[in-house]
This record gives structure tokens, C-alpha cells and sequence, in this order.
């Protein structure tokens, strides 16, 4: 009988995140990653790569590390249901979740919203977690879903004690969420997940099926299934229009061209948001990956951007891409 691979899967949460969106909103698949399908394909990766039968590569340890904010804050967002459910799926899957409290926002002397303060601290845990689980488990392959070469040192400390480490790493040019090159390099085996999932002799492969969720109805979300957002304590609640604003100026502006607007409604928890182009008329879907110059969280409801105008490669709608502050100094 062959000997059983112990593996250790131990997720970046946030990143994690990002590459499940990105085959959500930007990909044919235009669905999100099954955690089951996931862990399955891992597993025969797992497999192949240490020469012994799938039934001998035994998922023993699996951890998710992320940052979120206070359930008073989450359900000020709408988001407290759906986070317990996304908890019950972690659970349901054999995932220990690690969550680390994040501060909220606060308004200013002057009323204005303070940016929210980024996600700061999960690296550090998942990477003692991992070593320390490694160390007194006996893991043989350590997996690690992460982009972050700040994990290459937690690389290093495995390798030093036996651990062989195995990276699903991805590199979507469209969300432009890349794994670090340092990290690929420093693994065991790293697998180029994107690759993988676009190679044209797997397109029919049952495995890679299986690693998507079953799609939501519709090409994407809408203003009306959207979530109400609200302001950051302190800050006066935004109502958000459901109509479209009257034409205030020229014609829409063709793909590729550079145009300007207003934040009329941001989903946080999701990942997207709608921007009120100036020259009025359809409000236009815009994805977190696309937002340049600041942090997505940062983006608030009346906030002057500038945009390029692009049309959606699944079905051809107009969106907002390479989204960026205007500062109400005249900045650009």
C-alpha cells in the first residue's frame, strides 16, 4: 500500500477572492471557483507531482485567513447574511476559518469619511499557522493560494524542515492579479492555475468543470439586485438613483476613449460598483480589479473618477475600466 501524503491547504483569503471574481465578471466561465471542485483538483495535483494515487493524497489540514470588519460595520453594509453564509460554505467544506478584525472607518473633523483602513496582519498569521501546523502535524506538502511574496520566507522555513510546498498561482492580466515570479520559483511545485483552467486540450475535462460553480442568471449584477450601500460611520447616508441622471453634456464617448463621472453606488463586499458617466444615460458596471490609483475600499458614492470607456468581452456591454479618483482639489 502506498504511504499517505499528508497536505496542508492554507488560503490568503483576500487573493483568493480576487481570482474567484476574476472568472466571475471577467472570464467566459462567468462563474466563481467551487471550493469542492478546487480542493479536488489540488488534490490530483498533489498526486501527480509527489508519483502516488490520488486515494493516497489525504487533505488533513485546511485553513482561510482573511480580514473583515465588525458585524455592527457588515451589517450597516448588507453584507452580515451573506458572510455567515460564505462561513457555513468554509465550514461545510472542512475549512477552519482564521478572520482577523478589521478597524472601521470614521468621519473626519470635517465630516469626511477617513479612507478605510486596509487589511493588515493575515499574512503574518497564515504564515506561523502554517509553519507551526507543518512542524506538529507532519505535513508533507504544505498548498498555498496566495499571489504574495511575502510568503517566500514561510517557502524557505518548510523546505529547511522536509516540507515540500506545492503554489496555485495564477496570472490574469485583465484583473491584473499575478503570482509573484520569487514565489513560483521558491516552490516545490508550482502550478499556473491560469494556464491550466484556458489550456484548449482540458477544455472538456470534467476536472476543470467541476472547479466552477454553477452561474448566477445573468451576464452580471444589477443596480436593482445590488445592495444598498451606506457611508462609513459618521458620514451622511447617500441615497443611490435607480434611474439614469439626465444627459448633462456630449455624446457617450466610444471604447478605449477617456471619460469622467461620478460613484453612484459601490458594492464593497462584492466587488463592484456602477459609475454616473457625465454625459448621462446607462450607469456603468465597474469591477474592484479595475480600480487604479487608490484601493477599491477607498472609492466612496459622489466621488469624481476618471474612466476608459471598454465594451464587456462576454457580451458586448459597455463598462468602466482603468477606474481612478479626481480629487475635488482639480487633481486628475
Amino acid at each position: 500500500m502506498a504511504a499517505i501524503v499528508r497536505t496542508g491547504i492554507f488560503y490568503d483569503g483576500s487573493f483568493f477572492a480576487r481570482v474567484s471574481d476574476h472568472y466571475r465578471y471577467q472570464h467566459d466561465r462567468a462563474a466563481r471557483i467551487s471550493i469542492g471542485g478546487f480542493h479536488e483538483l489540488v488534490r490530483h495535483e498533489v498526486a501527480s507531482n509527489e508519483k502516488v494515487d490520488p486515494t493516497a493524497c489525504r487533505l488533513v489540514e485546511a485553513h482561510y485567513f482573511r480580514g473583515r470588519f465588525p458585524a455592527e460595520e457588515a451589517e450597516r453594509h448588507d453584507a452580515l447574511l451573506r458572510e455567515r453564509r460564505f462561513e457555513d460554505v468554509l465550514i461545510r467544506a472542512g475549512i477552519t476559518p482564521h478572520f482577523l478584525l478589521m478597524p472601521t472607518a470614521r468621519a473626519g473633523n470635517d465630516g469626511a469619511a477617513t479612507p478605510p483602513v486596509r487589511e493588515k496582519g493575515t499574512d503574518v498569521w497564515l504564515a506561523l499557522e502554517a509553519y507551526e501546523i507543518a512542524l506538529r502535524r507532519g505535513l508533507d506538502v504544505v498548498v498555498l493560494v496566495t499571489g504574495d511574496s511575502d510568503f517566500l520566507q514561510l517557502v524557505r522555513k518548510l523546505t529547511a524542515i522536509g516540507t515540500r510546498t506545492l503554489l496555485t498561482a495564477w496570472d490574469l492580466e485583465r484583473s491584473r492579479t499575478r503570482t509573484a515570479q520569487v514565489l513560483i520559483d521558491a516552490v516545490t511545485y508550482p502550478v499556473m492555475m491560469s494556464d491550466l483552467i484556458d489550456a484548449r486540450d482540458r477544455r472538456n475535462d470534467p476536472m476543470i468543470d467541476n472547479l466552477f460553480m454553477s452561474p448566477s442568471s445573468g451576464d452580471q449584477p444589477s443596480e436593482a439586485e445590488a445592495p444598498r450601500v451606506v457611508e462609513p460611520v459618521g458620514v451622511r447616508e447617500a441615497r443611490v438613483a435607480a434611474r439614469a441622471p439626465e444627459a448633462v453634456s456630449a455624446e457617450p464617448l466610444k471604447p478605449s476613449e477617456v471619460a469622467s463621472g461620478v460613484i453612484n453606488n459601490v458594492i464593497y463586499d462584492k466587488g463592484f460598483g456602477f459609475i454616473r458617466p457625465d454625459w448621462g444615460g446607462e450607469n456603468l458596471f465597474f469591477h474592484a480589479n479595475d480600480v487604479e490609483g487608490c484601493e477599491f475600499a477607498e472609492l466612496h458614492i459622489q466621488d469624481p473618477v476618471r474612466f476608459v470607456v471598454a465594451s464587456n468581452p462576454r457580451d458586448g456591454r459597455p463598462q468602466a475600466v482603468r477606474v481612478s479618483p479626481r480629487w475635488p482639489s482639480g487633481n486628475v
